[in-house]
């Protein structure tokens, strides 16, 4: 119950700095704490920028660590009250400060890439009748089937209120700003409860408002799109159009212009990146000619190597190479604006025991290598 560990990481757009957040258990708490720290990406001694503020921890730490495009701004969850909300503090130091006043909390969230907004996901405020059921304790919960959709919002950070854009109908699971900052890219599925999660469809939204378009048009897991630096293409993750629980979760690549839904069998439309390889994690290049991918399972990790964990890197001409090979598991890549700087977690995997037995905690790594 000692043991700390490192729950996210995040560079800075101009590689100098390396946000990341602290975690440990709390017997007397009952929770995970969570605090957050600045590094110089070339080492020294860490800042440690919370106190006050808690950090998102339920069930575990998932902070979302994100950086405003001029790298002055520091984001990530925390609580105002009981309701997650997006907080940012100024990277030269202060309090943080909440972004947002989601009456639901919110779960997930993106910059827009002028830094002038947010999109966040976060649900419709209950029925009056719901309000009034729950006063009374008469409301009765059925499993998986009163679940209220998470919506895309989008708040202007200089005043107003927030504005859903995503029709009711959608539970939205993930999101990603254009780089133009004109439209919304999410996944999102038609059905509540867990399973909605291997039914998903990835759409595009003007954020203006209007009617989402169809991207990815076919059944299973099609989530966490994210649009190449240049904008023309959307790297996702998908089980390519397989409903099952256990299907492989691959790193999937659609072209980004308005055209025919892509289905099953559209080669032209559709390609996997990595074949008969997991993928769990990944971010693009800033050239927009390869993405860095964390392989929960790939050709590499078998025989005595089955426990490490490299992170690949993926060239849409197909070409493929490991990342910092060697016995680490490794995780969260982030890259500097220029692709000069990565950064990302590592853990040994034969000493975990050891590492664990003297309350040490897995390491920030970076590498200096171009990755364009």
């Amino acid at each position: 119950m000692g043991l700390r560990s490192i729950s996210d990481v995040r560079i800075s757009p101009d590689g100098r700095q390396v946000a990341y957040v602290v975690s440990r258990p709390s017997l007397e708490k009952d929770e995970h704490e969570a605090v957050l720290y600045l590094v110089a990406s070339g080492g020294g001694t860490p800042e440690r920028l919370t106190y006050g503020t808690r950090l998102f921890n339920k069930p575990r730490p998932a902070p979302h660590l994100r950086w405003s495009a001029d790298g002055s701004r520091l984001s990530f969850l925390a609580f105002a009250g009981d309701l997650p909300q997006v907080f940012a503090l100024d990277a030269r130091g202060g309090e943080a400060r909440a972004l947002t006043a989601s009456p639901q909390g919110v779960s997930d969230y993106a910059w827009s890439p002028d830094g002038t907004r947010l999109a966040y996901l976060a649900p419709e405020a209950p029925s009056a009748e719901e309000e009034r059921r729950r006063k009374d304790k008469s409301f009765v919960i059925e499993v998986d089937q009163q679940d209220r959709p998470a919506r895309v919002w989008v708040q202007d950070l200089a005043g107003g209120a927030a504005r859903a854009i995503s029709p009711p109908e959608h539970f939205v699971s993930a999101l990603d700003w254009s780089p133009d900052g004109a439209t919304i890219a999410y996944a999102a599925s038609a059905r509540p409860g867990y399973v909605n999660q291997f039914h998903t469809r990835l759409y595009a939204l003007p954020v203006s408002g209007g009617e989402p378009r169809v991207i990815v048009d076919r059944d299973g897991m099609n989530t966490a799109p994210q649009y190449s630096p240049d904008g023309h293409w959307i790297a996702f993750i998908s089980t390519a159009g397989r409903p099952e629980m256990v299907s492989t979760w691959g790193l999937h690549l659609v072209p980004a212009a308005p055209a025919a839904p892509a289905v099953i069998g559209d080669p032209q439309r559709i390609r996997n990146l990595a074949e008969d390889t997991w993928v769990a994690e990944f971010t693009w290049a800033p050239d927009s000619a390869s993405l860095v991918a964390v392989p929960n399972e790939s050709p590499s990790q078998r025989g005595a190597h089955m426990f490490e964990q490299p992170l690949l890197r993926l060239w849409l001409d197909g070409r493929r190479a490991e990342l910092a090979p060697g016995p680490l598991v490794r995780y969260s890549p982030s890259l500097s604006r220029d692709g000069r700087r990565l950064a990302f977690r590592a853990g040994h995997t034969a000493t975990a025991a050891s590492v664990a037995n003297r309350n040490a905690f897995a390491g920030i790594c970076r590498l200096n290598s171009t990755v364009s």
